[in-house]
């Protein structure tokens, strides 16, 4: 098998499968929006340019209805609140706070509704 390996394989097949649904969707009139936002370490290593917002900006041209890059919001809030980890995240993970859910909610809505 001469399938690329390592996170170079990894976005292959993100890509991969990302364009069988979107062909899925597309089949099926369906709109497909996706939605970019930043893990605890992207935001503690300052990496507000991360290699998937230019992978799925360019994934979405011509195939979806929006895409919606929420690093902006989220490293806007994180440079307002010094104690952004222990609000907008679970301590000792990687997943949202019920408060970085919200914030996650009220940003979408903004793009959204």
């Amino acid at each position: 098998d001469d399938k690329p390996l390592g996170v170079e394989g990894g976005i292959a097949r993100s890509l991969q499968n990302m364009r069988a649904l979107s062909d899925l969707l597309a089949a099926k009139k369906i709109p497909l929006t996706i939605v970019v936002y930043p893990w605890a370490q992207q935001l503690a290593q300052g990496d507000r340019d991360s290699r998937q917002i230019a992978l799925w900006r360019d994934f979405c041209e011509g195939r979806c209805k929006a895409f919606i890059n929420l690093f902006p919001a989220f490293f806007a809030a994180a440079d307002a609140d010094k104690d952004w980890y222990e609000h907008l995240f679970i301590l000792g993970d990687d997943h949202y706070s019920a408060e970085g859910n919200r914030f996650m909610f009220r940003e979408l809505e903004k793009r959204l509704f």
